[in-house]
């Protein structure tokens, strides 16, 4: 180090220039360019001690990086040098910098129960939305919200503009349809060898098309029931399939989102099982008339 008032070489550590006499400030010595750092196996210098406690708070500069000033004779790590002296204290900053990094990053949102879930981060929430378990008017809150906004008036927002199709929503539209006993349904069909079977699906049907009304793939319930018997009941492995998939598709002004069943139903029926993907469908309408209207 060298005195500003002489120009003598002076230890680091001394408080007064031993030849005039001088007082050494730490703010001058901080801000003389002497240290040099080895980034990218070259080294990189001049820096003040100041811009090099920078470096390291910044990340650019870890324990392990080899700093060197004059008169050392030799260099040595960041860890092991004087600049290590509030190292403790950078590290203590990062952690709560973090930690409070992670926590305005936590959501809360309203699932289809109206119950609150949460906290969950950032990428939970994303990952939510593309399953379709959230939609645009879920509501949802992080810290540093004023109060509860729909997922549209968030900057979650951008999700949903590229994973949500505006064909399929039904946001806007109410629900008519009327929910029915699965219990007894599957009585009656039973009793009568599957006549009111029929019926039922005719039923399901019509409950489908009236929802998904506004899809070109949804079909008239008389033309589900007619291609069914004509097929004798091969056509049907295709509705359930489809029905189940137009279903999941919808979106309703509160975000609830039906159940996929549309692969345990076309499989159901495909092993004559029919009559138990008529149960599921119908549980999946009875749920839809619950909890979206």
């Amino acid at each position: 180090m060298i005195c500003k008032q002489c120009g003598a070489q002076i230890s680091d550590d001394v408080k007064f220039c031993p030849n005039c006499g001088t007082k050494i400030e730490k703010e001058e010595k901080e801000s003389i360019k002497e240290w040099y750092f080895v980034e990218n196996n070259q080294s990189n210098g001049t820096y003040t001690e100041q811009e090099m406690k920078d470096f390291y708070k910044q990340g650019r500069i870890t324990n392990n990086t080899y700093v060197w000033k004059s008169p050392m004779p030799d260099w040595i790590p960041y860890s092991k040098s004087d600049l290590y002296e509030d190292a403790e204290e950078v590290q203590t900053e990062k952690v709560e910098e973090k930690q409070s990094e992670e926590s305005g990053n936590q959501w809360y949102y309203i699932n289809v129960n109206n119950e609150q879930s949460g906290p969950v981060d950032e990428s939970t929430i994303v990952s939510l939305i593309e399953q379709r378990v959230i939609g645009a008017n879920t509501y949802v809150w992080q810290n540093g919200m004023k109060d509860w906004e729909f997922v549209k008036n968030t900057p979650l927002s951008i999700y949903l503009k590229s994973n949500q199709k505006p064909e399929t929503q039904a946001a806007n539209n109410p629900v008519y349809i009327q929910k029915k006993s699965i219990g007894l349904y599957l009585l009656l069909s039973i009793v009568t060898c599957g006549l009111f079977g029929l019926y039922w699906l005719y039923s399901i049907a019509k409950d489908v098309d009236t929802l998904c009304k506004n899809q070109s793939s949804s079909m008239s319930a008389g033309n589900v029931l007619l291609l069914s018997v004509l097929t004798c009941g091969i056509y049907t492995i295709y509705f359930f399939y489809k029905a189940c998939k137009n279903l999941h598709a919808l979106h309703f002004s509160n975000g609830y989102v039906a159940a996929d069943d549309s692969i345990i139903t076309m499989v159901l029926a495909l092993f004559g099982f029919s009559i138990i993907s008529c149960c599921i469908l119908q549980s999946t309408l009875n749920d839809i008339q619950t909890f979206a209207q």
